[in-house]
């Protein structure tokens, strides 16, 4: 299923794009909410996205993300986001709490994968 027709996409994108705009537009969140929602949503978003180009890719909608799959762009994404851009540019910040979420947002997509993409994960 395309992930623009899920209502779990649709929800999470919409939460997504909603913090992000009430950080820009001075918008008081709760502290949590403002500082951890929108890593706790990226990993769904990310890898629904890629699962889904997969899929059209490889002409397979059979296709699942395993655990060891998720556990690589979880490292990937915690070292880029959490190790190599703060290191470079003073606009990201390193924060550990940061990669409990994306490891939180990974689970919470692996939960979901069968009711986005329709496979049953084994």
């Amino acid at each position: 299923m395309h992930p623009i027709k899920n209502t779990y996409f649709i929800a999470f994108s919409v939460a997504y794009l909603l913090i992000q705009s009430c950080r820009k537009l001075g918008v008081y969140l709760p502290e949590l909410l403002n500082s951890y929602g929108t890593d706790l949503l990226f990993m769904p978003l990310l890898l629904s996205f890629s699962l889904w180009m997969t899929r059209f890719i490889k002409r397979d909608k059979t296709i699942i993300l395993t655990v060891p799959m998720l556990l690589v762009v979880l490292l990937f994404v915690s070292f880029i986001f959490e190790y190599y851009l703060p290191m470079r540019s003073p606009i990201y910040t390193a924060d550990k709490m940061d990669v409990v979420m994306y490891l939180l947002g990974g689970i919470i997509f692996y939960y979901f994968q069968s009711r986005i993409f329709g496979n049953k994960v084994v």
